[in-house]
Formats: C-alpha cells, structure tokens, sequence
C-alpha cells in the first residue's frame, strides 16, 4: 500500500482529506504532529496554522514535520484552503525547509 503524507492548516481540511482517502480505499489518520512513518496509508498533519502570522504558520509548520522522514513517503500534499485563506507561501516554503526539498515539484497522480 502507498504510503501518503497531507499537511492541512486546520482541522477541517485535515478531516477532508482524510475522508478522501478514505473513500478510495486508503487506511487514514489525521494526527496534530508528525508520528511513527510505519503507517500505510494516508497520514494527514493538521498544524492548526491558518489564522497564525506566516512566522509563526512557518514555524508550526516546521514543528509539526520535525520527526517526518520524507524517504517514508511516496507522495506528499499540501492543503490548502480553496480560496487560499492563510499563509500559504509561508507555508509552502516550510513544508519544503523540513522536508529538505529545494523546489515543488509537480506530479502527475
């Protein structure tokens, strides 16, 4: 089974992506800070992030990934609000500083 990681900036977002895997089959958690990467499947990061300022989004963010390997994931997600509520940059950019990935790169799923 893959093993995918998502990174929601609340809960909602978190709970939603979950529940999409869910529906596809996927064995599904939604966690507040990283965790074991033994589990198959889809695990989604809520870092509870939106209404932070993007320093302190960045640095949750950062914290919440802290103990992610990213050799233990075959895809990685970002979630971000629909109409973009948030720091989304801010975000994007920490998610890439603790993965150690110097670009976004696309992927067709």
């Amino acid at each position: 089974m893959k093993r995918i990681l998502a990174i929601a900036d609340d809960f909602t977002g978190a709970a939603e992506i979950a529940a999409a895997g869910l529906r596809c089959g996927l064995n599904s958690r939604v966690l507040r800070v990283s965790a074991a990467d033994d589990f198959d499947g889809l695990t989604v990061i809520d870092t509870d992030s939106r209404l932070l300022p993007p320093e302190e989004a960045a640095a949750a963010v950062e914290y919440a990934l802290g103990g992610v390997k990213p050799t233990s994931y075959e895809l990685v997600y970002k979630k971000t609000d629909s109409v973009l509520r948030g720091p989304v940059a801010a975000e994007v950019m920490a998610v890439l500083k603790a993965l150690g990935r110097p670009r976004v790169e696309p992927r067709q799923v």
